[in-house]
């Protein structure tokens, strides 16, 4: 497959290292994080927390990745915020009617149009709506919402304080710098919003598109009759981009890390069925690989958030296999979507930039 504009073929860009982005030793933290929640709802028996817990802890991290160390602990929590409140929404509007429907396109404009902000920003609002797709989708009755809220903030506390707290005891004079790009008041936000919130801008785009997809998407997960159906729009969250050949080497990324994760977790759990520890290592090695690779090589990332995925549900009690096949396929119906609205999109700018009218 190659690019429409450039030729040059897209699984070639898909698996290219950026060294420059990758980050070795600060992601153990999460991964070690990651590992101990797994144990230790295991060892107190309450495996069904481990889901929002583990969640909350990885993309509050992932969240944090290349975070100015005075900056840091402020955009940890917001992200712990914006999971918490995007839980709440998911659970609260969680039923397969029109209300759903239309909350869940505001959701997605909302957290389209945040990369207008930062590309922090950008960043919180996928993790945000990827959280909103699950806990929407999710089958109802298995878990109080509020539950889930308080876990997912846990999850992202807990990570935050072993990220932050061991830096400002000993450099606590940056705990008041922020970054020098960073809004730190509701006139800033307002003013950065008014500037972009033009159609000359592409996140003005991005927040029509973005909708559509996962529209889409929703549409179709609500008439599939399988657990986790709700993985068709989380793949569209996280693979659609402003840009429609990033959007296109991510989706190719996003297939081939799926298909290596989904082996790697196969070959890791399969042969040991209900192997708690085991599990909790895999969910791990996932965690490290996420946060490690998620700006660097985003093929690997996927494969690191596959087997978190495929663990903490193995700890639930799902079936493994059925959760392998299942993520397979929706992340290419979801490719395909996401495909078809990109195209479409390009097409219908190259008419309007041909008409004069």
């Amino acid at each position: 497959m190659r690019d429409a504009h450039t030729g040059r073929p897209l699984f070639n860009d898909a698996l290219r290292l950026d060294r420059s982005r990758l980050r070795l030793l600060a992601p153990l933290r999460v991964a070690i994080v990651a590992t101990g929640l797994v144990l230790a709802c295991l060892g107190t028996d309450h495996r069904e927390d481990v889901v929002p817990l583990v969640i909350g802890a990885v993309f509050a991290a992932a969240a944090d990745l290349g975070e100015q160390p005075g900056q840091r602990w402020r955009t940890m929590l917001w992200t712990t915020t914006s999971l918490a409140l995007a839980t709440e929404l998911g659970g609260f509007f969680s039923g397969r009617h029109i209300l759903t429907f239309v909350v869940t396109i505001a959701v997605a404009a909302v957290c389209g149009f945040a990369g207008a902000l930062s590309s922090r920003a950008g960043l919180i609002g996928v993790l945000s709506l990827v959280v909103f797709c699950a806990f929407s989708g999710a089958p109802s009755g298995m878990r109080a919402t509020e539950i889930n809220v308080l876990l997912i903030a846990l999850g992202g506390l807990v990570i935050t304080a072993v990220t932050v707290v061991p830096y400002l005891a000993r450099h606590w004079s940056v705990l008041a710098v922020a970054a020098p790009d960073a809004l730190t008041a509701p006139r800033d936000v307002w003013s950065r919003f008014r500037d972009c919130c033009v159609p000359s801008n592409r996140f003005f785009w991005h927040a029509i598109r973005l909708p559509v997809g996962i529209g889409i998407a929703t549409l179709i997960a609500w008439n599939v009759p399988v657990m986790h159906s709700y993985w068709i729009p989380v793949t569209v969250a996280w693979v659609t981009l402003p840009d429609s050949r990033l959007t296109s080497v991510k989706v190719v990324a996003r297939i081939v890390g799926t298909m290596a994760g989904a082996l790697a977790a196969a070959v890791m759990l399969l042969p040991w069925m209900n192997q708690g520890l085991l599990a909790a290592c895999v969910v791990g090695l996932g965690a490290y690989l996420t946060v490690a690779f998620l700006f660097a090589f985003y093929a690997v990332a996927v494969a690191g958030i596959t087997m978190v995925i495929l663990g903490i549900f193995s700890v639930v009690g799902d079936s493994i296999l059925d959760d392998i096949v299942v993520r397979i396929i929706a992340t290419v119906v979801a490719a395909g979507i996401v495909v078809l609205v990109t195209l479409a999109w390009s097409r219908a700018e190259q008419r309007r930039h041909v008409d004069p009218a």
